[in-house]
């Protein structure tokens, strides 16, 4: 059932309308006299009234409530996931005996700024490697194992003014949940109650960890059960995100259960297609329908029809027709491999 949103003009034409009845003779419709300026000022009160009730009704409702979403969502237990930064270690080369203090400041080949939160001597070996936090949450922290960090400011007697990246990286970070993340987590909640460990409970205990856009859920042997994880974007998952994963499960999971996590391997799908019109509006419209596809319908261990492919191109603006010269056959990944979109090669 729609909720109907009178018209100022409707509330108008019905006040006046009371008036003229209770005031035979009186003008109340023209814009000049007094009973039409009551007329329209009561409009204009009943119309606010309206819309704050369309207001409560809007934000009573999970599905479309902005101020109060975070409100609903803590009440069914699902908190906004805050922000995190990421986190791994670093290593410094020097002299031995050299104390090297923490909060070393140093920026990476992204311009990405990282603080140390601990210190200590360089070792025999001549060297030190110490935790290091990015600056900044989310994933432009993010820094692969063997990165060289720039020092903002130099430390005497180290070999190089830089620090490396140590395995597995400096990963974990996470942007707070935006609005539609949250409100996703919340409906699924409410849509698939926790029923004691079924696929769907693993599917949402993995997803309550930030970034965490793709699952699949397997069950092996009697207890066994087996989650793949990668984050959106599509991105592969790093090893913080795993040990976040693994926690936000072992909080949750059926006592008798044994969990394993994984990080999914992405499947970059190279693709060569002819377009027409070719040009390079098209192609671009082309490789921005392909990107949000297989961001939005690619599943882990799931299979693609190349239809689904070819419905996607002819979705794209200005795209007559199309031809797809490869892959020739159905995307096929295995169990832990995610689809995404690979180089796409122009064919005339």
């Amino acid at each position: 059932m729609t909720w109907p949103l009178p018209t100022p003009e409707d509330i108008a034409a019905r006040a006046a309308a009371v008036i003229e009845a209770q005031f035979p003779g009186i003008d109340a419709r023209t814009s000049t006299s007094a009973a039409g300026v009551l007329a329209r000022a009561i409009a204009m009160s009943v119309y606010e009234v309206w819309l704050h009730q369309r207001r409560l009704a809007d934000e009573m409702l999970p599905d479309t409530a902005a101020d109060w979403l975070e409100r609903l969502a803590s009440i069914w237990g699902v908190p906004r996931n805050a922000a995190t930064a990421a986190t791994g270690l670093v290593q410094f080369s020097g002299a031995a005996g050299l104390v090297v203090p923490s909060g070393v400041q140093a920026r990476g080949p992204t311009g990405a700024r990282y603080t140390t939160t601990a210190g200590g001597p360089i070792a025999g070996d001549g060297t030190l490697i110490v935790a290091a936090r990015a600056d900044d949450t989310g994933t432009a922290g993010y820094a692969a194992a063997g990165t060289v960090l720039d020092l903002v400011s130099p430390i005497g007697g180290l070999t190089a003014q830089t620090a490396t990246v140590q395995a597995p990286g400096l990963t974990g970070g996470r942007a707070t949940d935006s609005d539609e993340v949250l409100r996703a987590r919340l409906l699924a909640q409410i849509r698939e109650p926790s029923r004691g460990g079924a696929a769907a409970d693993y599917d949402k205990w993995a997803r309550a960890v930030a970034g965490i856009g793709y699952v699949s859920v397997e069950a092996g042997g009697l207890g066994t059960v087996r989650v793949i994880v990668a984050l959106d974007g599509p991105a592969a998952a790093q090893p913080g995100d795993v040990t976040n994963v693994t926690a936000s499960i072992e909080a949750a999971r059926p006592v008798t259960a044994a969990v394993t996590v994984l990080a999914a391997t992405l499947l970059p799908v190279a693709l060569t297609v002819a377009v027409t019109p070719d040009t390079q509006a098209v192609r671009t419209a082309v490789q921005g329908a392909l990107t949000i596809f297989f961001a939005t319908d690619a599943r882990i261990g799931q299979a693609i029809p190349l239809s689904r492919i070819s419905e996607a191109i002819s979705a794209a603006s200005g795209e007559y027709s199309h031809r797809i010269v490869s892959p020739t056959s159905t995307v096929t990944p295995s169990s832990t491999q995610l689809p995404v979109l690979g180089t796409i090669t122009w064919s005339s």
